[in-house]
């Protein structure tokens, strides 16, 4: 299905969503505390719905109200002998993968070719003792037991198996250890998975800040826990405000646990500041100019950024795209297509996005979503300063992390029609 997007203005109150990443450590950690769980604020989006109904299937109790989930976690989970529902979300396998190779004996995993495309060389190279089979094109089947001391895991390309295996590790042999390699515990999604453990009451030994240990003195507990809101999503609104000075965005969480709290501070390097009024945001001053960012450690943001970057006055270069690549599009890819097809200037050499901004671009043409949700949303925020209408093609992948995106938009005084 696609979507015109006519060049209109922004203005009034947008709330960011809650936090996709968030739900998805919080449902998982409920779900292996013994015991009823509070999940305030969570997402429910196509991807959370996916943990949803994979914790559903192992006997997993989620009760669903207005403002909240509660999750009755168990200590013996059912095996459904049917595969879990991931679709497109590689969150979903990755964080549950592991520890589900300790509770169960064989089980699979049916989602998108493309989704076991992405995931497959991370599993085969990393979860030694597994046995990975892909006897059909949506179904991965997983067999064997995580059976090693010592894993040495790899973040190059994703943080999500690291977070799986942090998950799992109260299940896996009192002194297993996770070595982490192309990342440390520092990392804003690494982070975040030890913090929700935590919370949960899961603690872990750091002998050094690439070694992770659990301390096997503790374990998942039920608690409840407030999810904060996404600021991977939250991204697009703040960008967006950078041209339409009467919009506002409420954000809030200011010791966010969320690497992607990080575009204020890529904004302000490319000339834009902000007013925070107890996390409402609005356009304080400045313009895009001229800046060099890197955003190996929050590629959710690449797009958004490229984006803004295209309507400024400067070049920015955005360095350490390449994690772009293993996302639900090549990312760096779909975002240079889409703007250059919409009138402007964006280059990719190696490790790093060129962007000559253009102010205004043309428009009137018809732009790929490539079936990623954050391509669509970044698309999106330009219509205002495109001369003629456009069309997003597959514009309803934005449910996979937004549901309400257009809803919103069209709130904000956004023109769009069904077009197909």
């Amino acid at each position: 299905m696609d979507l015109k997007i006519y060049p209109s203005e922004l203005s009034g109150f947008v709330e960011a969503p809650p936090s996709k990443s968030l739900t998805h450590r919080a449902l998982i950690a409920a779900a292996f505390s013994l015991g009823l769980s509070v999940i305030n604020h969570p997402l429910i989006c196509e991807d959370t719905q996916a943990t949803i109904k994979s914790l559903q299937n192992l006997g997993v109790d989620l009760t669903f109200y207005e403002d909240h989930i509660v999750v009755g976690g168990k200590k013996a989970l059912t095996n459904p002998k049917k595969p879990f529902p991931c679709h497109e979300s590689a969150s979903t396998l990755r964080m549950l993968g592991p520890a589900l190779s300790v509770f169960l004996d064989g089980f699979a995993f049916q989602g998108s070719d493309y989704l076991f495309d992405r995931v497959k060389k991370s599993y085969h190279s990393e979860l030694k003792g597994l046995k990975i089979s892909r006897e059909q094109k949506n179904i991965v089947t997983i067999s064997g037991k995580l059976s090693e001391k010592d894993y040495y895991l790899s973040g190059e390309t994703t943080s999500q198996i690291i977070t799986g295996m942090i998950m799992a590790l109260p299940f896996l042999a009192v002194g297993t250890v996770l070595h982490l390699e192309d990342i440390t515990i520092q990392n804003p999604y690494i982070n975040m998975t030890i913090q929700v453990c935590l919370k949960f009451g899961v603690n872990f030994l750091f002998p050094d800040n690439q070694t992770i240990i659990w301390d096997e003195r503790t374990g998942y507990t039920p608690t409840s826990i407030f999810i904060e809101d996404d600021f991977s999503n939250a991204a697009f609104w703040l960008g967006a405000s950078c041209f339409n000075h009467d919009l506002r965005v409420r954000a809030s969480a200011s010791d966010s646990l969320q690497g992607d709290v990080a575009i204020f501070d890529f904004l302000k390097t490319m000339g834009i500041s902000f007013q925070n009024d107890k996390g409402d945001f609005r356009y304080s001053q400045g313009q895009i100019g001229d800046a060099t960012l890197d955003i190996t450690e929050t590629p959710d943001l690449g797009p958004i950024l490229a984006a803004v970057a295209s309507l400024g006055t400067g070049t920015v270069i955005i360095r350490g795209i390449d994690k772009l690549s293993y996302k639900e599009s090549n990312r760096a890819v779909s975002i240079q297509d889409g703007i250059n097809r919409l009138g402007g200037n964006v280059k990719i050499e190696e490790n790093r996005m060129i962007i000559q901004g253009n102010h205004q671009l043309e428009g009137g043409c018809e732009v790929e979503s490539y079936n990623d949700h954050r391509i669509v949303m970044a698309l999106s925020i330009l219509a205002g300063n495109c001369k003629l209408p456009f069309v997003i093609r597959n514009f309803l992948s934005v449910n996979k992390s937004y549901p309400n995106f257009f809803d919103e938009y069209q709130k904000l005084g956004g023109k769009v029609e069904v077009v197909a």
